[in-house]
């Protein structure tokens, strides 16, 4: 492509890009206008439902004012005129029915809320101050009392003033417990009400102080009489507590009431505040599809802008740029570095091409001349250069062999302490075979001397069992012969009591013969009292003979085990015996191969010293060739003036 025609081309192509970048530009701002719009139109509507409508509803139930219901009404009205209309279908029902519900409501039922939303306690603070007034009139009643009834009148103040505080102690449980409901509230309530009662049936029963009421006499021409003041003063303070509880219980009711109106009223108020914020939720979410659609049309364009900006960039460097710089280069290479290479033109129809077309020329017959040059030098140059090779080749080998060296010698050093090791480890296992064989040798004493001890503990045990059986023989005997004992006394006893009966029978001359018979028989129930110790003792003795014996059997098989072990302990140490002689054996071949080993290494070390030092001597005179060589080289280049040229 010529230079004109791409200068034409190039203009046409930015007119274009420049008019649809106009138009995006328009759309887009079209677009954000009409956003900005929704989200005013949008907010208002928020604003005039969360801030104004719920703020007339709340104060609608904090004040009762029914202008703040009206207010909120008129606002429903003016959100479903105005604002309605212009939101989405969907969106406008919800709002529509939700509003409608709330509007009904706002005719209806809520607007008893506001009529209950002053003092909802004042039934029961009425109650509790006209139990209070009525103890002021007793305390009033009992200061008019005579003279002569100032003790029941102290008495009066006295109940007055326990009545009094018991109608602050309902008071403040009252409060307690409209608050908040818990049964410790509840009975506190209770308990308070039955002081007041008890209170008031304690009043009931005093005695009435005389304090009458006045009567105009337009009464008494009707018959009217005087009557006690406390009678009206003792009726109220009866019926107030009695009421109470009815009063109290009527308010929490109404109470209860109230807060569920209430609460119905916000929960409608709040369900038109979450569809507003679900709605504003799904306006943005679309308003942030239309955004990312507008950014995703701003980046094509700007993409675009960008290809159309790289292709013109590349068409103008592939067309114009190319060919004047290989022109640029052809000059440079000439003049700098000598060098006849031709420049190549992609399209030699182009200006730049037939530019390039006439140096060309002017090149190849330069080359021409410089080609017979080169000729000349080509055999010399490849002698040269396979010396070079030689002699690289040769200096490598050095190198490579003289490393080998080095990494022999590190190795013979390595092998050389590792033989001091084994040769130190050897002489170890020496020592240790030679005091195994110490040790195992008083270990054979030891167990010679074990099994000793063991045969003699045999023999003894042995001794022992035959004497043990011996001895329950002779316990055996003596028991035979305490029975022999044991029937003489009780023959003896029987023979002294028939001898007691003859000699009474004999009367007086029996009398000396009863005694005698009488100490014969004492003598023979001693006898068998003692032989009756005697066979329990020798019965003790049995079962103790006969545990021994058991506990001598227990030691003869011990004693056995203990000769089996001393056996097999032998067995052991003569074993580790001949394995430590063995071992002994085996370390001292070792270490004499060993020190074989290491004048071996010491000789190849020296060996190994010597040729590193030939291949240093034989490397430096190669490195000295090749430098003469390239020096050479250098020279015959220089004086064929092909320093910069190629071959």
């Amino acid at each position: 492509m010529r230079v004109s025609t791409f200068t034409r081309l190039v203009a046409l192509l930015l007119s274009t890009a420049s008019l649809v970048l106009v138009a995006v530009l328009w759309w887009a701002s079209k677009t954000l206008v009409s956003l900005e719009q929704q989200n005013t139109h949008y907010g208002a509507l928020k604003n005039d439902i969360i801030i104004g409508l719920s703020g007339d509803i709340e104060d609608y139930l904090s004040t009762g004012d029914a202008q703040n219901l009206v207010d909120a009404k008129q606002r429903i009205e003016t959100i479903q005129n105005q604002y309605l209309p212009s939101l989405s279908a969907q969106l406008q029902r919800q709002l529509n029915t939700r509003l409608q519900v709330l509007l009904d409501g706002i005719d209806g039922d809520y607007r008893a809320l506001g009529k209950l939303s002053g003092n909802e306690t004042a039934l029961l603070d009425n109650a509790l101050r006209q139990m209070a007034g009525s103890a002021t009139s007793l305390i009033n009643y009992a200061q008019q009392a005579p003279q002569d009834k100032r003790g029941s009148a102290s008495r009066y103040i006295e109940l007055a003033g326990d009545y009094y505080q018991g109608v602050l102690d309902l008071s403040l449980a009252t409060q307690a417990l409209y608050q908040g409901y818990s049964a410790d509230k509840q009975v506190a309530v209770e308990q308070a009400v039955k002081q007041l009662n008890a209170l008031a049936a304690e009043i009931e029963n005093t005695e009435n102080l005389g304090v009458m009421s006045e009567v105009d006499e337009d009464e008494l021409f009707f018959g009217a009489e005087p009557e006690d003041l406390a009678g009206d003063i003792k009726a109220e303070i009866r019926s107030w507590p009695k009421r109470y509880p009815r009063d109290l219980q009527s308010t929490i009711e109404q109470g209860q009431i109230h807060q569920q109106g209430i609460m119905q009223l916000r929960t409608e108020v709040s369900s038109v505040v979450d569809v507003v914020i679900d709605a504003e939720q799904q306006l943005r979410a679309a308003q942030n599809v239309l955004k990312q659609r507008l950014l995703v049309v701003f980046g094509i364009a700007i993409g675009l802008l960008f290809i159309l900006a790289a292709a013109v960039y590349w068409l103008q460097r592939s067309q114009v740029l190319n060919p004047l710089r290989q022109l640029r280069d052809g000059f440079a290479t000439l003049i700098e570095s000598n060098e006849l290479n031709p420049i190549v033109s992609k399209n030699s129809e182009t200006e730049v091409g037939e530019i390039a077309d006439y140096f060309n020329q002017l090149i190849e017959r330069q080359r021409n001349e410089v080609r017979e040059r080169q000729e000349m030098l080509r055999v010399i140059n490849e002698f040269m250069s396979d010396m070079s090779d030689n002699l690289q080749h040769i200096r490598s080998g050095a190198e490579q062999t003289s490393a080998h060296a080095s990494h022999s010698q590190t190795l013979l050093g390595e092998v050389q302490r590792i033989g001091d090791d084994v040769n130190e480890v050897n002489s170890q296992v020496a020592d240790n075979a030679q005091h195994t064989l110490t040790t195992m040798a008083q270990s054979l004493g030891f167990a010679d001397a074990m099994l000793a001890a063991s045969s003699t503990t045999e023999q003894r045990i042995e001794q022992g069992m035959q004497s043990l059986n011996q001895l329950l023989a002779g316990v055996e005997d003596v028991s035979k012969v305490l029975d022999v004992i044991n029937t003489i006394a009780e023959q003896t006893n029987l023979l002294a009591l028939n001898a007691a009966i003859e000699s009474a029978r004999a009367g007086e001359h029996g009398r000396g013969f009863a005694v005698v018979a009488d100490e014969v028989r004492k003598l023979a129930q001693q006898t068998q009292a003692s032989l009756g110790d005697i066979h329990a003792q020798l019965n003790s003795l049995s079962a103790n003979s006969q545990r021994v014996s058991q506990h001598i059997g227990e030691l003869a098989t011990q004693a056995q085990a203990q000769t089996d072990n001393a056996e097999e302990l032998k067995r052991n140490a003569e074993d580790i015996s001949q394995s430590a002689e063995h071992a002994n054996q085996v370390a001292a071949q070792a270490t004499d191969y060993a020190h074989r080993q290491r004048d071996m290494l010491i000789e190849f070390e020296r060996s190994m010293q010597d040729m590193q030092t030939q291949i240093s001597a034989s490397d430096t005179r190669v490195k000295d060739i090749h430098l003469s060589l390239q020096q050479q080289m250098q020279s015959i280049r220089a004086s064929l003036g092909l320093d910069n040229q190629s071959v």
